[in-house]
């Protein structure tokens, strides 16, 4: 199933109850991905100079979140970052907020999210110099 095929469905109504909240760039990417690679996003006329068989082919939107254009930049992307990965155990620590903070996240991110990681980081240096808090769990 093509992401396109997924937007296309539910676009109207998505666009009926989160149109007045959603970003104009969100709308946007979502516009792009509708498009992609069909003609809406524009074509490219192809000729073989041999044959001179010719065709006209649709362009990828070339959207940073379209799986099908970004595809092959997201696997180089996870390469580059797997390449710097230190030979230890990893753990993956999560940090939330309530639902009840949603609206104000979303009108004041750059403030919110500049807090959030402030205390984030304090955490997380207060826990890693904590040597009881690293040893190993027996159970």
């Amino acid at each position: 199933m093509k992401i396109a095929s997924v937007i296309n469905e539910y676009y109207d109504t998505f666009s009926a109850r989160y149109g007045d909240t959603v970003l104009p760039s969100q709308m946007k990417a979502l516009q792009a991905m509708r498009d992609c690679r069909t003609p809406a996003a524009d074509e490219l006329y192809v000729r073989c100079p041999d044959c001179d068989y010719a065709e006209w082919r649709p362009l990828s939107c070339g959207n940073r979140n379209c799986p099908q254009c970004q595809n092959h930049e997201s696997s180089k992307w996870i390469d580059r970052q797997q390449n710097k990965l230190l030979p230890v155990q990893y753990f993956m620590v999560t940090f939330t907020l309530p639902c009840e903070f949603r609206t104000m996240v979303y009108r004041h991110q750059k403030i919110v999210y500049s807090i959030l990681f402030s205390c984030v980081a304090g955490i997380l240096k207060d826990f890693g110099l904590n040597p009881r808090l690293l040893s190993p769990v027996k159970s």
